[in-house]
């Protein structure tokens, strides 16, 4: 018996959809990628001298343009995630070492504000499959998106456990997007945060986030009041660490 039409028809329309996507992101990097390069140009007095001025000015556009470049790539990415034409690159990625490094990057800005992140590791057995600096990106969404929402002296719980077959990471949501019905769906804010996972906001670098883990066979959730991150472990990856002292209940 032959499928019924709206199987056969939702991966062609996804396929076209993402085919329109790519499409729309070529055109608008085609003047974003030269207004860049006339801005280098000037900034770099490559056909001549020009006014400091003008230098400085050319030096801002260059950098907006390479920050609009960076944001149609991550569209792009997770256009062919979605659809399957991409996956992450294999690796041996370790995400104890990579939630650490995250986090420690972000407690520099976190510190002004007594607000921050509680780690609590369980475990041993912490190499995924996925390339350190595909796990690093998708790290930094996760938590650059939740520091941004942090108010002050506020510090959530993350509970980072393995059971040597899977990887669990749970991260409570700051109270700010705990009280929003969709945090997948938050709109790009008004004015840009101190820190930021990305040029289009919170909802979508999680939403970003989501597919990659996706990719890598494992599974993002939000549930009421946290993230939830899985993971197969990498069997016969690389070497374990010893465990921390956590207490179950410490990201519930």
């Amino acid at each position: 018996m032959a499928p019924p039409l709206a199987a056969t028809e939702a991966p062609a329309a996804d396929e076209t959809q993402a085919d329109r996507m790519r499409q729309l992101l070529h055109e608008l990097r085609t003047p974003v990628n030269a207004i860049q390069g006339f801005a280098e140009i000037i900034q770099q007095q490559i056909f001549g001298p020009a006014p400091n001025e003008y230098r400085a000015h050319a030096a801002a556009i260059a950098v907006d343009a390479a920050k609009l470049l960076a944001g149609f790539d991550e569209v792009d990415r997770l256009s062919k995630l979605q659809t399957g034409a991409m996956e992450l690159e294999a690796g041996n990625g370790d995400m104890r070492e990579v939630v650490g490094e995250t986090l420690a990057r972000l407690e520099g800005v976190l510190r002004s504000r007594n607000s921050g992140f509680q780690l609590k590791v369980k475990g041993d057995g912490f190499s995924t499959g996925i390339d350190r600096q595909d796990l690093l990106a998708i790290c930094w969404r996760i938590f650059a998106s939740l520091a941004a929402s942090l108010a002050p002296s506020e510090v959530v719980k993350v509970k980072l456990a393995s059971d040597g077959e899977r990887i669990t990471m749970r991260c409570r949501l700051p109270a700010s997007l705990a009280a929003c019905d969709d945090i997948l769906a938050a709109p790009v804010p008004d004015k840009r945060p101190a820190i930021s996972a990305g040029m289009f906001g919170s909802g979508f670098s999680l939403r970003l986030a989501r597919a990659e883990v996706s990719s890598a066979g494992g599974a993002f959730t939000v549930e009421k009041d946290r993230i939830v991150v899985n993971l197969p472990v990498l069997t016969g990856g690389g070497k374990d660490h010893s465990t921390l002292a956590g207490d179950d209940d410490a990201a519930a």
